[in-house]
């Protein structure tokens, strides 16, 4: 021992050996103290790595290789951007550099894009490298996004339905609307189209970012609108998706408006009401090629149906206002009053309209029950009183109409309904009600009951046989006529009308039951027909039998008013004037008949044809002259009475004086039409060459004095001034359309009157149009009949033969006459004339 002390060289080697088992130990409880470490960090749930200053892994965790998908051994040694090299430049490799250089905790959140997820980075410098603890919170940042778009989307809903609430535009509401959804997802364009009433059309309404010119297009174009949306949703309640526009069919009309646009993708969807009816369409563009994610999908519901909250809002908004306005309209122009009676305190509530009527002021207090009563008038009054006793005591309805003394002793008509209203304990506490102004309608009851009375007078005057058949009851009544022309005592003549049927001749009846279905069926009034009439003897009269329709206001046929005429000794004389026309037509053919036969054929026809004109014209001329002359006596004795001895008449014999003059002057104007009427067919026409710049001129020229008087403004349009036509034919025609035009037209402000010419392909066309009364186009056919009227004698004279001489002239020339109108709004009528019937003419 003491030389080992004393030896140098052992001491030496025996210090060395001792630290080297210092060091050795120090290692085995370092390496059992990593060791341990690293059994910590593979239980804890975070990825942990380690890397030295060099930016190589030193440790790498089983939790932390399973998201790289390594083995751990694969990355020790390994340098991290070597490995993973499209991390260089994220989020995570700046905050990596940054803790290394400033030895700073670093603690980071970030989106890892390569990998699409969302980590947390936990980062330790050291001097020796980074010790960096991370995991994964994709669901976490998900379900906070989820959240923020849900309240974003939930404030956006609730902006939109302010809006609505709000009453504004719906342009504005569905801005808010598309703005908002633009705002989940920039790169969507979003437009809305709506849906016209009508079922057809589309308009824009909104798309806050496309551009305008692309909007204006769709607005402009139909087959546009159709192509971008419309259609392409329409035709199923699922989205229509267009991946590319560059390619798909669904495009191929507006493909061009589309990409000049820079828009690649649409996708429509169909906005419905709770019915599925279709009220407009979503659409959303892209700018690039691509399909709807479900985030699209999602926003896409959300936003049809906050379009169709507010679509059909502003539907029934629009409804309720028209409705609103329709009974303001229904109350102030229908001139339907209110009123309200307090039976306790016995204080009446007029309506300002209910006021009018009784003409007070506005302004008029409140009024008692004997207020009300000392305006009505006096005859009137116990029933009212004995009405409103029963309205109250027994709550019956209130119904009564009466009269109202007003200012002057002008007398109104009221028609007045409403009931009582009853306190629990069965008092009555109030009246409430409506009053309605029908003194238009009594001033008609009236009229119709002296028109009657004329009626009446006119069947005892005339010779013929006046029959009035109720069609509701089918009961006929029969004038003095039915005497005198057959035989049978008009007050024991059965009323039934199957005994007038039964006295029809066999061969006859069929045709003369089948007219009057015909005749209501067309919608027409007037009617004529001959057959033959058994007397009370059983011989046969051969009548001409004329009826006039008339329908109620559902234009079914209620009455039918007519008057039999005897004919027996004209037909008689019509028989012996054909038998001599048959015997001489074959002398004719006796003595020609060694003659060409076609030669022969030709001058029968002709020497026919005229010697039928003739006695047409001598016809006419008879006629005119059989029926002229009396009127002229009865006209001429009628002035001697009112020249002579007016002085000794007293009013109404004045007035039916009147009444004879406007009668027989009606009637002379009748027979003139009927006589140029059946003339037409005498005249041939001769086709020439006209100027219609002139023919207008003339008949403008003609007609100045009246057109002055109306003020009325005529304007002339010929496109084609001169063509080849029957002049005088045109002139009739053009004549009496101008003179049907400014009649009808008078009462407008100011009247206006339009004479147009234009070519066409074969033929030339004629307009006459005007801004008076109308008519309704279900009674277009017989404005053109003859003696057909629409309004009454007092309102527009007439005969009613002007339309059908035009008619009868146009066809004459092989054209065709129609008219366009609606009630209130004017009326036009047109006339073409082919070209080859004016050559054929």
């Amino acid at each position: 021992m003491a030389d080992d002390a004393t030896n140098p060289s052992l001491r030496k080697r025996s210090n060395v050996a001792k630290r080297t088992g210092a060091r050795r130990a120090r290692a085995q409880q370092n390496s059992r103290k990593v060791s341990g470490r690293a059994d910590v960090l593979e239980r804890v749930s975070d990825a942990v790595v380690g890397l030295d200053n060099n930016w190589r892994y030193t440790y790498v965790n089983r939790r932390a290789a399973e998201l790289f998908g390594r083995k751990p051994e694969d990355l020790l040694g390994r340098h991290i951007w070597t490995e993973f090299p499209e991390g260089v430049g994220q989020p995570f490799h700046r905050a990596y550099e940054k803790a290394m250089a400033e030895q700073a905790y670093t603690q980071i959140e970030s989106y890892y894009e390569p990998w699409d997820r969302w980590f947390e980075n936990r980062i330790y410098p050291s001097a020796d490298g980074l010790s960096i603890f991370f995991h994964e919170i994709t669901d976490r940042k998900q379900a906070e996004r989820a959240a923020r778009d849900s309240a974003a989307l939930l404030e956006g809903q609730l902006r939109v339905l302010e809006s609505i609430a709000r009453g504004e535009p719906l342009d504005c509401t569905l801005d808010i609307l598309l703005r908002f959804i633009e705002q989940q997802c920039p790169e969507m364009l979003c437009s809305i189209l709506l849906l016209d009433d009508d079922g057809v059309r589309v308009r824009h309404g909104a798309a806050p970012s496309l551009p305008p010119s692309f909007t204006d297009a769709i607005q402009g174009s139909a087959e546009a609108a159709c192509a971008t949306a419309f259609a392409m949703a329409a035709l199923g309640p699922e989205t229509v998706i267009v991946e590319d526009i560059a390619t798909d069919v669904l495009w191929d009309d507006c493909r061009g408006l589309a990409l000049e646009h820079g828009l690649r993708a649409s996708w429509s969807s169909p906005i419905l009401d709770a019915h599925g009816a279709v009220l407009g369409t979503f659409a959303v563009y892209a700018r690039k090629p691509a399909r709807p994610s479900e985030q699209h999908r999602y926003l896409i519901d959300v936003a049809t149906h906050a379009a169709a909250i507010a679509l059909v809002n502003q539907r029934e908004t629009q409804a309720r206002r028209v409705s609103d306005e329709r009974l303001r309209m229904a109350v102030t122009g229908g001139n339907v009053g209110i009123w309200e009676w307090d039976v306790v305190k016995d204080r009446f509530v007029l309506s300002d309209q209910l006021r009018a009527m009784f003409s007070w002021p506005i302004q008029t207090g409140d009024l008692t029950l004997l207020d009300v009563l000392e305006v009505i008038h006096r005859d009137d009054r116990p029933h009212i009183e004995e009405a409103l006793e029963r309205a109250v005591r027994f709550g019956a309805d209130y119904d009564v109409e009466y009269r109202v003394v007003g200012p002057g002793k002008a007398i109104r008509w009221i028609a007045t309904k409403g009931g009582a209203e009853y306190h629990e304990s069965s008092t009555p506490v109030r009246m409430v009600g409506v009053a309605l102004d029908i003194t238009t309608r009594k001033e008609a009851e009236l009229k119709l009951r002296r028109s009657e009375e004329r009626f009446q007078l006119v069947a005892r005057a005339t010779s013929d046989a006046i029959w009035d058949w109720d069609l509701a009851t089918g009961t006929v009544w029969w004038n003095q006529g039915v005497t005198a022309l057959f035989g049978y005592p008009a007050d024991e003549i059965s009323r039934e009308s199957s005994s007038r049927n039964s006295r029809i001749h066999p061969d006859d009846i069929d045709r003369v039951l089948a007219a009057l279905p015909e005749l209501t069926a067309r919608g027409e009034q007037y009617w004529s027909g001959e057959f033959r009439f058994r007397r009370l003897d059983g011989s046969y009269a051969d009548v001409l039998d004329r009826g006039f329709v008339i329908y109620d206001p559902a234009n079914r046929p209620i009455r039918m008013i007519g008057a039999m005429t005897d004919i027996s000794d004209r037909k008689r004389a019509l028989e012996r004037l054909e038998e001599a026309v048959v015997t001489r037509t074959a002398q004719l053919h006796a003595n020609n008949r060694q003659l060409e036969i076609e030669v022969t054929r030709r001058k029968q026809v002709a020497d026919l044809l005229r010697s039928r004109n003739e006695e047409l014209k001598g016809f006419a001329y008879t006629v005119s002259h059989d029926l002229k002359a009396p009127l002229r006596g009865i006209a001429g004795y009628t002035r001697e009475l009112d020249r002579r001895h007016s002085a000794g008449l007293d009013e109404r014999a004045r007035h039916c004086l009147d009444r004879i003059l406007t009668a027989t002057s009606n009637l002379d104007r009748l027979i003139e039409d009927l006589l140029h009427y059946s003339r037409l067919d005498a005249e041939t026409p001769t086709p020439t060459s006209v100027d219609l710049a002139r023919v207008v001129e003339g008949m403008l020229r003609d007609r100045r004095p009246m057109i002055i008087e109306q003020g009325a403004q005529i304007t002339v349009d010929l496109a084609a001034t001169r063509t080849v036509v029957w002049e005088r034919g045109v002139t009739q025609v053009l004549s009496n359309l101008f003179d049907n035009a400014l009649k009808y037209s008078r009462n407008a402000v100011p009247p206006r009157v339009r004479v147009a010419s234009e070519p066409l392909p074969n033929g030339i066309r004629l307009v006459v149009a005007d801004n008076g009364i109308g008519f309704d186009m279900k009674y277009h056919d017989r404005v053109f009949g003859l003696f057909n009227r629409l309004v009454r004698q007092e309102d527009f004279e007439g005969t009613g033969a002007g339309l059908a001489i035009a008619r009868k002239v146009t066809e004459k020339m092989g054209g065709i006459i129609r008219a366009e109108s609606s009630p209130g709004a004017g009326a036009t009528s047109i006339v073409e004339i082919p070209a080859d019937s004016l050559r054929n003419c």
